[in-house]
Order: C-alpha cells, then sequence, then structure tokens
C-alpha cells in the first residue's frame, strides 16, 4: 500500500526512508499510478498554467521563449517526457545494478525512481512560474543524493559506489531521452 508517510519520511531522513521502503514491496504499477503519473500531471499541468497564462511577456534573452497558444503543447511534451524519463531512468538502473554486482529488479529499481524524484516533483508543481527553475536546479541536487542513498538501501549498490552509480545511469538516461527526442524531431513529432 502506498501512503504519504514513507514520501515524507524519505525527504525528511533519507537513510530512514529508504531503509523503510527497502523492505516494503510495492508494485510498479501502483508506484506507476500512485506516485508517478500524479506527480508528472501536476507538473504538466504547472508549465501548462505557466506557459498559457503566466509567462507570455517573459523575455527570451533569459532561455524562454514559448508562446500562449502553445501552451497545451508544451504541457503535453512534458507530461510524456518525465512519464517517459521515469521508466528509462528505472531501466537503466535496473541495467547498472548487473554491472555493479547489485539487484537488477525493476520494480526495485523504479522504487527509488518513484520516491528520489520527490524533490524535482515538489518544485515541479510550482513550475508555472518560470524563474522557479532555478529552485529546480537544487532540487535536482537533493534528487541526486536521495537517488543515492537509495541505490545503497534499495538497490544494495556498495556504499562507496553510489554516486558513481547515480552519475553514469543520470548521464545514459539522459543520452538515451536525447536519442528519443531526436528521432521524435526526426518523424515530425516534435
Amino acid at each position: 500500500m502506498l501512503t504519504f508517510s514513507p514520501m515524507f519520511l524519505v525527504l525528511k531522513d533519507p537513510a530512514a526512508g529508504w531503509g523503510a521502503l527497502a523492505a516494503s514491496r510495492i508494485s510498479v504499477s501502483a508506484l506507476f499510478t500512485r506516485m508517478i503519473l500524479p506527480a508528472s500531471l501536476v507538473s504538466a499541468l504547472a508549465v501548462t498554467l505557466g506557459t498559457a497564462v503566466f509567462n507570455r511577456e517573459w523575455s527570451p534573452d533569459f532561455g524562454y521563449d514559448t508562446r500562449a497558444e502553445n501552451a497545451l503543447g508544451v504541457g503535453a511534451a512534458t507530461l510524456l517526457l518525465l512519464v517517459t524519463y521515469a521508466f528509462v531512468l528505472a531501466w537503466v538502473f535496473t541495467r547498472m545494478g548487473r554491472m555493479y554486482r547489485s539487484s537488477d529488479n525493476f520494480a526495485d529499481a523504479f522504487k527509488v525512481v518513484a520516491y528520489g524524484t520527490l524533490p524535482v516533483w515538489v518544485v515541479g508543481a510550482c513550475m508555472f512560474f518560470m524563474p522557479m527553475a532555478l529552485v529546480g536546479m537544487a532540487a535536482f541536487v537533493y534528487t541526486c543524493l536521495l537517488y543515492s542513498i537509495g541505490a545503497g538501501a534499495v538497490l544494495g549498490v556498495k556504499e562507496g559506489e553510489t554516486a558513481e552509480f547515480v552519475a553514469i545511469s543520470l548521464l545514459l538516461a539522459t543520452i538515451i531521452m536525447t536519442g528519443f527526442g531526436v528521432a521524435a524531431s526526426a518523424i515530425g513529432l516534435v
């Protein structure tokens, strides 16, 4: 069963939170329907709202130039990206688990992704105001820390190797997602 207690515990006391989650059994479908999809939807809606209402006058000099009429497309792309990235990163964690002689269980890897991404999703709910992207950077750093602790506690990656495991996994997942983006652009989806 999925409750808010483990989420708050992972954010407040990562070592204790991951310790409790390591012993729990949560299905991939439960993690997807109760955590990843709702959090991704909230982030996508925030980006859509920001594009449509709040950031119409945002200067392209600051790196953001999306017209209000593109808001639904931007929101849909955000949703697709977030959901896809969760599955890709869990798949990479699974594959990397074999290299690091740790767990290669997809459900456990998905658990690390779902709970580890909480800081980014919390900030993602505020992305209607684009300067929150700066806070998002700090949330990403905390997410990397949570992934590292979760990789040790849930996946069994050795303590001295967790940072490397996470860094390489994030790089590989980013390369895969870039490939998806290039392919989508080449066939005219984006």
